[in-house]
C-alpha cells in the first residue's frame, strides 16, 4: 500500500471492511476476529478513530511481539505491511474471510456495518451446525 492508498482510505473512514485503532487494545484483535468471520477486511494500527495518523512504536521488537499475539490469540496470520507517512509508521493489517470461525477469548464476533459485535447465540450455533456439514 503507497501513501496515495492510504490516504484515499483515510478519506473513505472505517465501513464493513476497514477499521481504523490508534494503539493496541482488545478491540484490535476482536476486530480481526470479525473480519475473518465476516468479509475479510483491513485495520491501520496508528491512526485515530478521527482519521488521524498518530503512528505507532517503529522497533522490529514490536512487530515481532504483535505478530506472534495475533497467531497465538487467532489461530490467524494476517499480511501485516507497514507504510511510513508524515515519518510515522502505519501497520496495515489485511484479514481474510476464514473457512473456519474464529473466537478471541472463547467469543466469536462479525462485523456489522463499521462496528464489531459479538454473534448472538443463535446465529452462533446456525453458523457452527452449517460449518459441520
Amino acid at each position: 500500500m503507497n501513501e496515495k492508498e492510504l490516504k484515499r482510505l483515510l478519506i473513505l473512514g472505517e465501513t464493513e471492511t476497514l477499521e481504523f485503532k490508534e494503539i493496541l487494545c482488545e478491540g484490535f484483535y476482536k476486530t480481526i476476529a470479525a473480519f475473518a468471520n465476516t468479509r475479510g477486511g483491513i485495520i491501520l494500527l496508528g491512526v485515530d478513530n478521527k482519521n488521524k495518523i498518530k503512528g505507532v512504536d517503529s522497533s522490529s521488537k514490536f512487530l515481532e511481539e504483535l505478530t506472534n499475539s495475533i497467531v497465538n490469540k487467532l489461530s490467524l496470520c494476517p499480511d501485516i505491511e507497514t507504510i511510513n507517512i508524515q515519518r510515522r509508521r502505519i501497520l496495515a493489517f489485511k484479514v481474510i474471510y476464514s473457512s473456519f470461525l474464529v473466537s478471541y477469548k472463547n467469543r466469536y464476533y462479525e462485523r456489522f456495518g463499521n462496528t464489531t459485535r459479538e454473534i448472538n447465540k443463535g446465529k452462533l450455533q446456525a453458523l457452527l451446525s452449517k460449518s459441520k456439514t
